[in-house]
Order: structure tokens, then sequence, then C-alpha cells
């Protein structure tokens, strides 16, 4: 069994992330302890040569704590067109009812999706170069309302995950 946390909604403004720039949005929490085996941003891409970096940190009173973990680099992804880009072979451990913050930062800018929402802490902002190591504890006070559309698969303990757009389906069944 599995589930999806973040914002899986997709957002109708876009930005250009700089490349010094940790994106952390998304916070929630799953409703069962697993594993995060993906993460997906709603985003698109135009530099071929572009790497790429995901993690997740632990919530901490409505800000990003703790570094859980970051994944290796996902080295020239290749532009892609609109739409969801999954870095999955992930395996970070959640446990069900504690929040977290999905986390990304690129190489090169490109181009994130994202909904304003009334209010702050939907997003927040660090400034690094890419390839430094990310803050832990993360250190970043400046946020907003942007809710960038960013999201994540995790897989129940002993469960398999089951794709996105079948999830989506069962979903819609009622199941």
């Amino acid at each position: 069994m599995s589930e999806i946390i973040g914002y899986n909604t997709i957002g109708i403004s876009s930005g250009n992330i700089s490349a010094s720039h940790i994106i952390v949005s998304a916070r929630s929490a799953p409703s069962v302890s697993g594993t995060v085996e993906s993460i997906e941003l709603y985003s698109s891409n135009v530099n071929a040569s572009l790497d790429m970096k995901v993690g997740i940190y632990e919530d901490n009173g409505g800000v990003p704590g703790a570094l859980i973990g970051t994944s290796s680099e996902f080295t020239d992804t290749g532009t892609w067109s609109v739409g969801w880009k999954l870095f999955g072979g992930l395996n970070f451990s959640v446990t069900g009812g504690i929040y977290y913050w999905l986390v990304a930062q690129a190489s090169a800018n490109f181009v994130q999706y994202y909904n304003t929402i009334a209010g702050t802490n939907r997003h927040w902002n660090e400034v690094t170069a890419y390839g430094n190591p990310w803050p832990d504890p993360f250190s970043s006070s400046t946020s907003s309302g942007a809710k960038y559309s960013i999201r994540a698969t995790v897989t129940a303990a002993g469960g398999s995950a089951i794709p996105v757009f079948m999830h989506h389906y069962l979903h819609s069944m009622g199941r």
C-alpha cells in the first residue's frame, strides 16, 4: 500500500528557481509509517545538463527542522516539458502522523509551478550554492504563501508502491 504526500495540486503560476536556492515546500504527514521512494516536481526544464537533488526535512513546529536525507545527485537530467518530473530510487524512512517537508535543488535554473495561498509557512527558501551540504537543521527564515507542486510516494512498511496514476484511479473509485 502506498500514499501520496505533499502538495499534489498542479500550480497555476510558475517561477524560475535559481540554482542557489533550495526550495522547501509541501509540509504534510503520511497516515502510515513507511519509506519515501520518490519525489516529483511539477516543473519544466530546458537545460539538458541540469543536475538535481531532492530530499526531506522533519517538521519543527511548522518550519523545516532536521534533515532526514538527500538523494544522490541526478546528473544530466535532460530537458522536460511541463509535467510531473519523477526522481526515484529514494529510501527515506517516515513515521505516520509526523509532518515532513519535501525539498529540491538544481544546478541551474528551472521552472517550478505553484499556487499562492493566504498565510505563510507554505514555502521556505534557503540560499546555498549547489553542491554545498544542505543545512542541518534548516536555517532559513524566509517564507511565503507560494505552495510549490511537489509530492512524494510513501510505501507503507511491508508494502509495495503502486504507480501514481493507479493511486489516483483507486482513490476516484473510493478505495
